[in-house]
């Protein structure tokens, strides 16, 4: 068996990618049959949850900004043979809530697949070297900065 430790990025990428439901029920499968187990820490489901609306709506706003691309181009560059595909086109963007509907489904399915997971928790050992890296990082971009400053 696989234990897959997931973290948010991954699974706000899989919820958002035009191909996801392919992936997701490919991932299902696999955890159904055994071969596959989901370990999930509890910030991952936090963070996903947190984020879930912003991607939507970022997602949303991307496509119906691309139909107003692809619709200004064919108006602007076409020729008059092209006013079918304008409509076309126009049509298409009427259906933004559709697309916004196939976006949701796979925001539930990967949050499904989340919560049904093994939930790890981090010991506090873990928790405290996790904040003193990042600590740590945060100084050395600092003072590379600081640096970087001090040259110019």
């Amino acid at each position: 068996m696989l234990h897959l430790l997931i973290d948010t990025s991954t699974c706000l990428d899989l919820a958002q990618r035009r191909d996801g439901q392919r992936w997701i029920v490919a991932l299902r499968i696999l955890i159904r049959e055994g071969k596959v187990k989901l370990l999930v820490p509890p910030v991952v489901i936090d963070e996903f949850d947190r984020n879930e609306a912003r991607v939507q709506a970022a997602m949303t706003s991307s496509i119906a900004a691309r139909f107003r691309q692809i619709r200004q181009d064919l108006v602007t560059y076409g020729s008059d043979d092209d006013g079918h595909a304008v409509e076309v086109i126009e049509n298409l963007g009427r259906h933004l809530p559709l697309v916004g509907a196939m976006t949701t489904r796979n925001f539930r399915e990967v949050r499904e697949l989340l919560i049904t997971g093994q939930i790890v928790e981090q010991s506090e050992v873990e928790t405290a070297r996790g904040a003193a890296n990042r600590l740590s990082t945060a100084r050395s971009l600092a003072a590379s900065r600081s640096a970087s400053e001090a040259k110019a």
